[in-house]
């Protein structure tokens, strides 16, 4: 069923998805809401957003947050994963509704969207992860290939199951370029090294997957949260991929490395100690 409706809800344009989503909320049961209370952070911040990238390790940072909860989140998140919300000791999260993320009311969200689909009211503190795009496709390329070795049922396997082919080079042939490129087409509709950088320098933080701990405690130490450390879906073990498709796949993504070359230079990126980044920045609005 859940693939059925992700499935639906990929054909929407984005305007009426919002108002899907805007009913689903509307007829779920809302009585959970009345346990939720603000939680008090710091600077003026109201709320914090995840720019979810896949394969960066960010389903261990969203762990993160739902722990500041109560260490029981996980038996509460098919609830969110169904509904798009749910309380946790005491604080409203958010997963995938761009109708409730751009609405505002939550603690923590997060999302796979685009940034440039999103709406985000003043007071957000915004987070992504960054990843070495080589070791981030290869990621993604092994967990289809496991969902079908192992018949996993995943809302986005219909869609992306046929990527796989018959070899890595059929999976390069036939991944679509925003899937490819996420990283940068996350922050870039039109694949803008430029603008890419422009949006993720108004970021508030910017973590590395090759340097999560450092960055985790430094985002800990920013926001006055207790986060602790996961290790949520690791990556599963592949077959070798060869030199050739290997230099394909790093040609590919020069775009991207070139992206996080200038993005390292910058004073949000949590992966030094936290005197080092830009704490004392106001949270950015958009």
């Amino acid at each position: 069923m859940g693939q059925i409706t992700k499935r639906i809800q990929d054909l929407l344009p984005t305007g009426a998805k919002r108002g899907l989503q805007a009913l689903r909320y509307y007829a779920s049961d809302r009585k959970a809401l009345k346990a939720a209370r603000s939680v008090p952070l710091p600077e003026g911040v109201a709320r914090v957003y995840h720019h979810h990238i896949r394969r960066t390790g960010g389903t261990s940072l969203n762990a993160a947050f739902y722990a500041t909860g109560g260490a029981d989140f996980a038996d509460k998140e098919p609830l969110l994963a169904s509904q798009g919300w749910m309380v946790h000791g005491g604080r409203v999260f958010v997963a995938h509704n761009k109708f409730l993320i751009d609405r505002g009311a939550y603690f923590f969200a997060r999302s796979h969207s685009p940034a440039h689909e999103l709406r985000l009211p003043p007071r957000t503190f915004t987070v992504t992860i960054l990843r070495d795009p080589v070791e981030r496709v290869i990621s993604h390329y092994n967990v289809l290939a496991e969902w079908e070795r192992s018949d996993v049922s995943h809302p986005s396997r219909a869609t992306e199951g046929p990527w796989l082919g018959a070899s890595f080079s059929e999976f390069l042939t036939r991944i679509p370029r925003e899937h490819l490129l996420r990283q940068l087409y996350t922050f870039s509709a039109g694949f803008s090294v430029d603008e890419a950088h422009a949006a993720l320098s108004r970021l508030d933080a910017v973590l590395m997957t090759e340097d999560y701990a450092a960055g985790l405690g430094a985002l800990s130490a920013r926001l006055g949260l207790d986060l602790a450390m996961f290790r949520e879906k690791a990556s599963v073990a592949g077959a070798p991929i060869g030199a050739g498709d290997l230099a394909r796949l790093r040609e590919l993504l020069e775009p991207e490395y070139a992206l996080i070359a200038r993005v390292k230079k910058g004073g949000n990126v949590y992966s030094r100690p936290a005197a080092a980044t830009g704490a004392g920045r106001a949270p950015a609005t958009e």
